[in-house]
């Protein structure tokens, strides 16, 4: 978190490769002419088995586009870093760290983590925290010495860090720690209490709409959000980096819309640092 004043238009744009695997030179150079300034790889290992880090760094810097940040592994059993099973938490953990020092070697700064996986059995609830606390911090060990920095993910529903108490508590293991938040996720308290709750701790983000009754994952202005009022906050917080939008090229089931391109992300991003709600291009499929 910066202690300077805050202004969404000075935030850099920037999008995960989620939604678009594979990226290419032309995508990254597609990406520029679109205004967009940073990228997040979000790494999927059993989709993307040739997923080449220096190759990633190669495009970007040819674009002139900023590797922002790396969202560490997550889509698989073999991910939790809660995981109940002591050899299971440690295939994750070992994963990590090397993936930790992949991105400090190519001078990605920020890495992206789940602190679990779901669902938690209420019983198990307690048991899983600590696992994830003594895995972040040991993975905080390998990433101070790397000069890198992990950004705990709130997340929705049974997993861990549904609620600012629970990202506190994770918190706790390290210092180092920080949060990405992502704004689609809180189902538990609304984002003014949350932000209330987590502010001095930000230091990246995951922008996209939702129902307020599950994650969607949908274009700022297709949800509910209040996206003038969340911006606000976050400025109020002195939150100075970037406007990462998690969401796919192609519409999710629950919304019905075209494709999306980047120059509709740049169009969003627009209207938001105008002060005006964004334009909604799908309308929820209320039939899923």
């Amino acid at each position: 978190m910066s202690n300077k004043k805050s202004d969404i238009k000075n935030w850099k744009l920037g999008i995960s490769s989620a939604g678009i695997n594979h990226l290419t030179l032309k995508k990254y150079e597609d990406m520029k002419e679109a205004s967009i300034d940073a990228v997040e790889l979000s790494y999927n290992f059993e989709k993307d088995e040739g997923f080449d880090i220096f190759k990633q760094k190669e495009y970007a810097d040819k674009a002139d586009i900023l590797l922002w940040s790396f969202h560490l592994p997550w889509h698989h059993e073999l991910c939790n870093i809660a995981h109940l099973d002591k050899n299971m938490r440690r295939k994750a953990v070992v994963m990590d760290k090397e993936m930790i020092k992949k991105c400090s070697a190519v001078g990605i700064k920020f890495g992206v983590i789940h602190p679990s996986g779901e669902p938690i059995n209420i019983n198990d609830r307690p048991f899983a925290m600590e696992n994830a606390k003594q895995s972040l911090y040991e993975l905080s060990e390998t990433a101070d010495k790397e000069g890198f920095v992990i950004a705990v993910e709130n997340l929705p529903r049974t997993c861990l860090g549904n609620c600012s108490y629970e990202i506190n508590q994770l918190l706790s293991a390290s210092e180092s720690l920080r949060i990405c938040f992502d704004v689609n996720h809180l189902l538990l308290e609304n984002h003014n209490e949350f932000v209330k709750n987590t502010k001095d701790k930000f230091v990246t983000l995951h922008i996209s709409d939702y129902d307020f009754v599950n994650e969607r994952h949908w274009l700022p202005g297709e949800g509910k959000i209040d996206w003038i009022e969340l911006t606000s906050l976050l400025e109020g917080a002195g939150y100075n980096g970037a406007f990462i939008y998690e969401l796919g090229l192609k519409p999710e089931k629950t919304i019905l819309r075209r494709d999306l391109s980047y120059s509709d992300f740049k169009d969003n991003f627009s209207s938001l640092c105008s002060k005006r709600k964004p334009v909604a291009l799908g309308v929820p499929n209320i039939a899923v």
